[in-house]
C-alpha cells in the first residue's frame, strides 16, 4: 500500500499535464508544453511573462535583424530547412505588416491619400453653368451621365439663385456645396450599375471627412498586398525558369522582401513625422529608398545565386512589372475604397 502510495505521485510528475504523455525532460516531447507544476504567485507570473516578451522567444530578435539588415538570408536559410530558430514566413509578415499599419494610424495628421473636388474659388457659377453645358453635347453620353450633368445643373442654378438673392444667408462666393460636383463623377465600365452610386456617394463623404479616405485606404491596402505578392511570385516563374524553381520559393522570396519595407517603415514614419522641415525629410526618404533598391538587388543575387549581370537585368525588369502592377492596384484601392465609404 505504501508502495503504491509514493508511486502514484512519480508516475504524474513523468507525465505532461496537458496531453498525458510519458516525460523524457523539461518539455513535452508530444505537444511542447513546458512542465511547469508550481502554484505561480503573482511576482512569479509576471516575471513569466516579462521573460516570455524578451527572453523566451528569441527567434523575434533573430529573425528582425537579419531581415533588416541581410537581403535575402532568412528566405536562403528557410529552405536549407534551418527554420526553428527564426519566425515562420507568414507569421512574420503579418505582425510586421500589421505594426505598420498601426504606427501609420496613430501617427496624427497624416494623409495618405487626399481628393480634392472642389474647383476654384475664382471661378464663377456661369462659368461652370458653361462646362456643364458643354459637356452635355459630348457624343456618346450615356444616360446616366446626362442625369448627374442635369443634376449639377439644377444644383448650380440654385446656387446661382441663392447668390444674387438678397438676405441673410445670400453670400457672394461662398463655396460651391460638395454634392453638385460628387453628382457630376461618372463611372462608365464593368460594374457601372454598383460602382456609379458608391463613387458618389464616396465622393460627397470623402469631402465632409477628409481623412476618410486615407483610413479606408489604410483599411484595404493589406487585402491588395494580398493580390500583388502572388502575382508578382507567379511573373518570377518566367524570371527563373532555368534552373527551375518551385512558385513557394518566389513567393516566400517576396514575403520576406515585403515584411523588411514593412519594418524599415515601421521605423522611419515616427521619424519623418518628428523631424522638422521637408529636407531632412526627403533626404532621409531619399536614403531610404536608396537602401530598399540595393536591399533588392541584393536579396535576389544571394538567394537565386545568378551573376550581377544577369541579376540586374532581371531586376529591371521586376521593377518595371511591380512598379506597373502595384500603380493599377494603388488605383483600383483607391476606387475601391472611394466606393465603399
Amino acid at each position: 500500500m505504501n508502495e503504491a502510495a509514493d508511486a502514484a505521485p512519480d508516475d504524474a510528475a513523468a507525465r505532461c499535464l496537458n496531453c498525458g504523455a510519458s516525460l523524457t525532460g523539461p518539455f513535452c516531447a508530444t505537444c511542447g508544453q513546458r512542465d511547469d507544476r508550481h502554484v505561480h504567485s503573482l511576482g512569479h507570473f509576471l516575471a513569466e511573462a516579462f521573460e516570455g516578451l524578451t527572453h523566451a522567444d528569441s527567434r523575434v530578435w533573430k529573425t528582425l535583424w537579419p531581415l533588416l539588415v541581410r537581403p535575402g538570408f532568412l528566405t536562403r536559410e528557410f529552405f536549407a530547412g534551418r527554420r526553428q530558430r527564426y519566425l515562420p514566413p507568414f507569421r512574420l509578415y503579418i505582425v510586421v505588416s500589421l505594426l505598420f499599419f498601426l504606427v501609420l494610424a496613430l501617427v496624427p495628421d497624416l494623409q495618405i491619400v487626399r481628393i480634392d473636388v472642389t474647383p476654384r474659388q475664382e471661378e464663377s457659377i456661369e462659368a461652370r453653368l458653361a462646362g456643364v453645358a458643354s459637356r452635355e453635347v459630348e457624343p456618346g453620353l450615356g444616360p446616366e451621365r446626362k442625369a448627374a450633368l442635369a443634376i449639377a445643373q439644377r444644383a448650380l442654378e440654385a446656387q446661382r439663385a441663392r447668390e444674387t438673392s438678397p438676405g441673410p444667408e445670400a453670400t457672394a462666393g461662398e463655396t460651391p456645396i460638395p454634392g453638385v460636383y460628387c453628382d457630376g463623377l461618372s463611372y462608365e465600365g464593368p460594374g457601372q450599375a454598383w460602382i456609379q452610386p458608391r463613387l458618389t456617394a464616396g465622393c460627397k463623404k470623402t469631402l465632409a471627412d477628409k481623412q476618410a479616405l486615407g483610413r479606408a485606404f489604410l483599411h484595404n491596402v493589406p487585402r491588395a498586398m494580398f493580390f500583388l505578392l502572388p502575382l508578382i511570385a507567379a511573373f518570377m516563374l518566367l524570371l527563373y525558369w532555368r534552373p527551375r524553381r518551385y512558385y513557394v520559393e518566389h513567393l516566400l522570396f517576396f514575403i520576406h522582401s515585403h515584411a523588411m519595407v514593412f519594418l524599415l517603415g515601421t521605423l522611419l514614419v515616427p521619424v519623418f513625422w518628428l523631424l522638422p522641415g521637408e529636407l531632412p525629410v526627403l533626404l532621409l526618404a531619399a536614403a531610404a529608398l536608396l537602401w530598399l533598391a540595393w536591399y533588392l538587388f541584393r536579396a535576389m543575387r544571394v538567394f537565386y545565386g545568378q551573376g550581377r549581370r544577369r541579376t540586374l537585368a532581371k531586376y529591371l525588369v521586376l521593377g518595371g512589372v511591380y512598379l506597373t502592377a502595384s500603380t493599377v492596384l494603388a488605383v483600383i484601392t483607391i476606387l475601391y475604397s472611394v466606393a465603399t465609404l
